[in-house]
């Protein structure tokens, strides 16, 4: 028995592995196009762009094997920003307003659809400048006060941090 234990254990990869820097096409095709979801988000470009872009650096960048095999558009950006890229920085935002003062700019706003939302944005302070950072953007269904305790309960966030709303 034991000795099975130790042959199956020679032939399990070892994590280190895993944990290794990735350079396959694979790794530096995604990241790529998380650069580029990144790019539209940062400079506030509609994601139609996306539909045309990857066609464009194709075009110009004909000697990159990552630039040919870019080939998404507006809904793989717009999957990408939600399920990715948004998670992972307002992850980073919480853990900054975990120890710092902030302050919570709640703006209402109604879309096409005539369906009313509210974008949390929190200013804060962070290696010596002002950080201005959207945190969530929510359906209204309740009332403003209500609302704001709901997101300061739901993100963990301490009340005795919040400067003004």
């Amino acid at each position: 028995m034991h000795q099975k234990l130790y042959i199956s254990s020679k032939r399990t990869p070892q994590i280190k592995n895993f944990l290794a820097a990735n350079n396959s096409m694979e790794y530096m095709l995604k990241r790529a196009e998380l650069k580029m979801a990144c790019y539209v988000c940062e400079k506030n470009c509609p994601f139609l762009l996306m539909d045309s872009l990857p066609l464009l650096c194709k075009n110009i960048f004909s000697d990159s094997d990552i630039c040919q095999k870019i080939g998404y558009k507006k809904e793989k950006t717009t999957q990408l920003i939600k399920e990715v890229l948004a998670p992972f920085f307002q992850k980073q935002i919480l853990e900054d307003l975990k120890t710092t003062n902030f302050t919570l700019i709640v703006d209402e706003t109604t879309d096409i659809a005539t369906q009313k939302s509210l974008i949390i944005v929190v200013k804060y302070f962070k290696e010596g400048k002002i950080i201005e950072r959207v945190l969530d953007l929510i359906r209204v269904k309740r009332e403003l006060q209500t609302l704001c305790l709901l997101l300061l309960k739901t993100y963990y966030l301490k009340v005795q941090f919040l400067l003004i709303i």
